[in-house]
Formats: C-alpha cells, sequence, structure tokens
C-alpha cells in the first residue's frame, strides 16, 4: 500500500484492538447498525467491491442511489454535505487509492465539478509532496506508483468540522479512522488516519466537490487518535451516516 496513505502502526498491542474495536462498532456508535444488512464481511485478500446492502442506501442525509460502483444522491442540508463528503473520501481512500478497482476519472467525474487545483489532485492521486517533491503548482496524472501489497481498508468518519455552509455551498473537513489488511493477512495489521478538506456546491440536485485538500495544520495522512491536530474536530454524530464501506 501507498506509504503517503497508511500511518503503519504496527499491530499488536493497545492502539490496534482501539482500531478494531471501532470499526467493528462504527456502524453503531457513529451511523446505522449493519447487523442484518446481510452484507458479507471483506475478503481479506481480494480486491472485490463490497455489495449494495439494504442499508447501504437511504440513510438519514443520503446516499440514496448508485451512479455506477459509486453512491450519490444527498440531502440539501449540512448532514447531506458531510455525508458526500464522506463517502466521497472513503470511496477515494479504499477503491481508488488503496484497491485500484475505480479509475480515478471515475471517481473525480462522479463526485467533482471537474474543475480541480493543482492541490486537489495531488490529494486524490495521493502524490505527497513531501514524498514525490512535487511544487504547489504541479498536476499529477496518475496515481503514485504502488509499494506495497495489495491492500483493502475499513474507514468510518470519526470527526468533522463544518466551516461554512448555505444550501448552494459548504466546506467541511472530515477525519476517518480505521484499519488495513495487507493481501494475505488474517487481521488487521495496519491503522488508517486521514482527512481532508472539502469544498462543495449544490449542482444538479446533488452535492458536487470543487476542492479536496490537506486541512492546513496537518499531515498528510491527517491526525491520529492522540495528535492534537484531531482536537477541533467535533465527534461524528451518531444516527447521521450508515458507511457504504463495509
Amino acid at each position: 500500500m501507498n506509504g503517503s496513505l497508511l500511518r503503519r502502526n504496527r499491530a499488536g498491542s493497545l492502539g490496534l484492538l482501539v482500531t478494531v474495536l471501532l470499526v467493528a462498532g462504527g456502524g453503531v456508535a457513529i451511523g446505522h447498525a449493519m447487523a442484518d444488512s446481510g452484507a458479507t464481511p471483506r475478503n481479506t485478500d481480494s480486491a472485490a467491491l463490497p455489495a449494495v446492502s439494504k442499508n447501504t442506501l437511504g440513510a438519514p442525509h443520503g446516499p440514496t442511489r448508485m451512479s455506477g460502483e459509486l453512491p450519490v444522491g444527498f440531502t440539501n442540508d449540512k448532514g447531506g454535505a458531510l455525508s458526500c463528503a464522506a463517502v466521497a473520501a472513503e470511496t477515494l481512500i479504499d477503491y481508488v487509492q488503496v484497491r485500484r478497482t475505480t479509475p480515478a476519472t471515475d471517481w473525480t467525474a462522479t463526485y467533482t465539478t471537474g474543475e480541480l487545483s493543482a492541490p486537489s489532485m495531488q490529494k486524490i492521486l495521493d502524490w505527497n509532496p513531501a514524498v514525490y517533491r512535487l511544487g504547489p503548482s504541479d498536476r499529477p496524472t496518475q496515481l503514485a506508483p504502488r509499494r506495497h501489497a495489495i491492500s483493502v481498508s475499513e474507514l468510518v468518519p470519526v470527526g468533522f468540522k463544518i466551516l461554512a455552509f448555505s444550501p448552494a455551498a459548504a466546506h467541511v473537513q472530515v477525519w476517518l479512522h480505521g484499519a488495513g489488511w495487507s493481501q494475505g493477512s488474517h487481521f488487521p495489521n495496519t491503522v488508517v488516519d486521514r482527512s481532508a478538506d472539502i469544498a462543495l456546491v449544490w449542482r444538479a440536485g446533488d452535492w458536487k466537490i470543487i476542492s479536496y485538500t490537506q486541512p492546513s495544520g496537518q499531515t498528510w495522512e491527517g491526525p491520529a487518535l492522540d495528535d492534537p491536530a484531531g482536537n477541533g474536530f467535533a465527534p461524528w454524530p451518531g444516527g447521521q451516516f450508515t458507511f457504504v464501506t463495509g
């Protein structure tokens, strides 16, 4: 897995246990319970996308429908903007950047206006300027080379900031936390922390991203549970969101 994706706090000890419990309980503590959804567990050495379950769609603020393999359809309110940002971030990290089963062009066509800055493209294509020494105006056109085994990740939103909101536009930050499995591993072996600063506009009946960048003052990967940079995030509201990657 790309080193810029994941903070590698190798397994063992309490940190991984907390992560596993958080992911396992995320649908209850943070969103809707998935226990009766009929969803099957992830195959740890498969890159196949999970089946859409009856609880995947129709969350209070969306998603409500599918556009190809990606969930869309969010309400025109703060909850809808947050849910769109979280779903887009989850699918970007897991499907595009980690598993690489969804082309980045499909993701951008589904979730963005298509008019993105160079910093947005660096974040979406996961070209970490600290690693690849890109300038702020460089626009990557493909994902960075994979440097690790094929992996999957389980992510849930754990925090948010609403920087601005109107029915026409929103500016939010989302922090996602979870666990990753390398191909062939029978247990989580990576802690995943990512965050994103996301600006959206309401267009053609749904939220569309116009900017997807790194939150100011944070590392490329985002805060960890014990990172002071995470202090400004409000806890993700219960009942707000049914995550789609479980």
